[in-house]
């Protein structure tokens, strides 16, 4: 597990970073979740084989810091995202988001610098053992239902 700073006090996201090729898929966990454990099975899988992978978890949650002067809003979470993804000087990247992080990732996206190539917002019945279809099409929004 690495970790970059956000600008928040100090504060620190931990993330797992997953060698590979190609525009970076950038993963974040549902509420009262981590991103490695949760996403495991997902990068493993052989669509996703090769691929460069980013599973990054929010402040306040796996690895990350625990910031008490953070006020763990979605605009605030979405803020420490977009500095995270500036800070491992990710500016294109393709993102995959669970749960509450579906707005936060979109919020992420307006307030940094980084752009999206594609990304999923997953549904409550996301299957980790299937990978959506939309991956690697560029510019495509999709949800994912089992």
């Amino acid at each position: 597990m690495k970790h970059v700073e956000v600008g928040l006090d100090g504060a620190r996201t931990g993330y797992v970073e997953i060698a590979g090729e190609g525009t970076p898929l950038v993963l974040l966990h549902g509420l009262g979740a981590a991103s490695a454990p949760y996403y495991a099975a997902t990068v493993a899988s052989p669509a996703l084989a090769g691929r460069h992978a980013f599973l990054v978890d929010l402040l306040g949650f796996g690895t990350s810091d625990r910031p008490t002067s953070f006020s763990y809003s979605l605009a605030d979470q979405a803020d420490a995202v977009a500095r995270a993804l500036a800070a491992l000087g990710l500016s294109a990247v393709d993102l995959v988001a669970h749960s509450m992080s579906g707005g936060i990732a979109v919020s992420s996206l307006t307030a940094g610098p980084t752009s999206p190539g594609g990304w999923c917002s997953s549904s409550r019945a996301w299957n980790r053992r299937r990978v959506p279809a939309w991956t690697g099409s560029p510019r495509r929004s999709s949800s994912a239902a089992a």
